[in-house]
């Protein structure tokens, strides 16, 4: 079953499942083009849909947020940014992409810790600006600080507390401290 833009409670939902028989990649191939990055959408039902979807035109450097969150216990996990690059290159892979805007490149997660994150769906949000990617982490963390995920801070009337440990060390794994 190729992926479908569905209309859910006014909103636009690009969204793609992983398939046991074909794999991500192979559903998404049609949407991966070497000429265009973006994909394009024509949404008759759904009224001032963006032009684009995803719509990296949105910012004037191209990057929208990107929040992966786990597709089977709902956690957010990170939030990052993709450009059209990296959109492409996850739909042609089917590993989460993301680009560094500190580095200035394409980050492929995992490519340094070898947690890298399976996609198994991708929704954009009714403006076409900012993508929920519902992913299978894997190696536990998906936290530069071995944590499981990178919203550990929680703010309480009492101050800032640490929710949770890391399940790895990042000297360790990285070779360099936090």
């Amino acid at each position: 079953m190729p992926a479908t833009l569905a209309t859910r409670r006014g909103r636009s939902i690009l969204r793609a499942r992983r398939n046991a028989e074909t794999g991500f990649a192979a559903k998404w191939s049609p949407l991966a083009t070497h000429n265009s990055s973006l994909i394009t959408c024509h949404l008759s039902a759904v009224s001032k849909a963006p032009a684009a979807i995803p719509d990296f035109s949105a910012s004037a450097d191209g990057l929208l947020p990107a929040i992966a969150q786990d597709a089977e216990t709902g956690v957010v996990l990170m939030l990052a940014y993709m450009n059209a690059e990296s959109f492409a290159e996850t739909l042609a892979t089917g590993r989460a992409v993301y680009y560094s805007r500190s580095r200035r490149r394409l980050w492929r997660k995992g490519e340094e810790s070898g947690n890298y994150q399976e996609v198994q769906e991708i929704l954009v949000d009714c403006d076409g600006d900012t993508l929920l990617l519902k992913v299978r982490q894997q190696g536990g963390a998906a936290c530069h600080t071995g944590r499981v995920s990178c919203f550990f801070h929680q703010v309480t009337p009492d101050g800032v507390r640490i929710t949770a440990e890391p399940i790895f060390d990042p000297a360790e794994r990285y070779g360099k401290h936090d």
